[in-house]
Formats: C-alpha cells, sequence, structure tokens
C-alpha cells in the first residue's frame, strides 16, 4: 500500500512538473526512481502529457527513462497522436525515432 501510495506521488510530480517546464526536476525524480510510465485515472501518463505540451526536452528526458512510447490512455490515444493534434512536430520526430512508428501504422489502419 505504502509503494503505491509513493509511486502515485511520484507520478502526480511528474505530471505536474513538466506544465512548469522543471525539466531538471523531471530529472531529479527519475534520478530517483520514479515510475515514468504509471498513469493516471485516465490513463494518462507523463509522457503523454509531455508531447501533448510540446515540452520536448521532458519527452527526450522521460524516453532516455524508458517511458513507453506506445502507452496509451483510455481513450487508446498515445504521446504520438497528441503530439500530432496539437501540432508539435519535434516532439513527433523524437517520438517516432523512439519507435511509435510501427504503433501509429496499426492504429491509423484500425481507424480506417
Amino acid at each position: 500500500m505504502r509503494s503505491s501510495l509513493r509511486n502515485a506521488v511520484e507520478n502526480y510530480t511528474l505530471l505536474v512538473l513538466w506544465r512548469e517546464v522543471y525539466d531538471h526536476i523531471v530529472q531529479l525524480l527519475i534520478y530517483y526512481g520514479a515510475d515514468v510510465n504509471l498513469s493516471g485515472p485516465d490513463g494518462r501518463t507523463a509522457l503523454r502529457a509531455a508531447a501533448w505540451a510540446g515540452n520536448l526536452e521532458t519527452v527526450k528526458c522521460l524516453l532516455d527513462a524508458g517511458a513507453d512510447v506506445n502507452k496509451s490512455d483510455s481513450e487508446k490515444r498515445t504521446a504520438l497522436i497528441a503530439a500530432a493534434y496539437m501540432g508539435h512536430t519535434d516532439v513527433l520526430e523524437a517520438l517516432l525515432k523512439a519507435g511509435e512508428l510501427c504503433f501509429m501504422y496499426v492504429y491509423l489502419r484500425s481507424h480506417m
């Protein structure tokens, strides 16, 4: 129970900090073991949130820490879909390099 509470606090902190563009604090949380793949009640991860906001440095930091580039939220949207919707081409490029390409192809085929 205590471990899940700690993870929830760490995840919430990661989700809040990308909005404030405190990349160095995000890096510190990751250094101390924050789980970069935890998601909130709606399934959103810190990676998806950073992609939505267009925060390239946080996206790169999360990817380097092992964030799952293909993890989707409760509506089956990934970080790549969020970045594309918001028009953040630099974030799109980083996500594609990290391996999102195959998932996006499958997603598009299933929605045509």
